[in-house]
């Protein structure tokens, strides 16, 4: 559209404009939990289930903990309605899964 930032022109109204209808956000979010899916169904030996629900020996700085993987995940799935444990059982059938989450096939 060959907009600037000097222009004072809302991202809504450019997205409008364009005729574009999704939100970044949910897209990210559709992304974490397609991810989250697949990693939930991989083998607990793999590095990545290890490096996700293993434990780290010391101790944390001061100040407000950082947010983790996990923590954007469980916001996910309390935006889609549902609880962490409720998103596991869906992640284990595949193919309900990919229906939850409101994705294409």
């Amino acid at each position: 559209m060959d907009v600037s930032r000097r222009d004072h022109i809302k991202n809504e109204d450019i997205r409008v404009h364009l005729g574009i209808t999704e939100d970044i956000v949910d897209k990210i979010q559709e992304r974490r939990l397609k991810y989250f899916g697949h990693g939930f169904r991989m083998d607990n030996c793999r590095l990545r289930n290890i490096a996700l629900y293993g434990r780290v020996e010391g101790s944390r700085a001061r100040g407000r903990p950082r947010k983790r993987w996990v923590d954007n995940v469980t916001e996910d799935c309390n935006c889609r309605g549902w609880g962490v444990v409720e998103a596991t059982h869906l992640a284990n059938d595949r193919r309900q899964w990919r229906t939850s989450r409101g994705a294409e096939t």
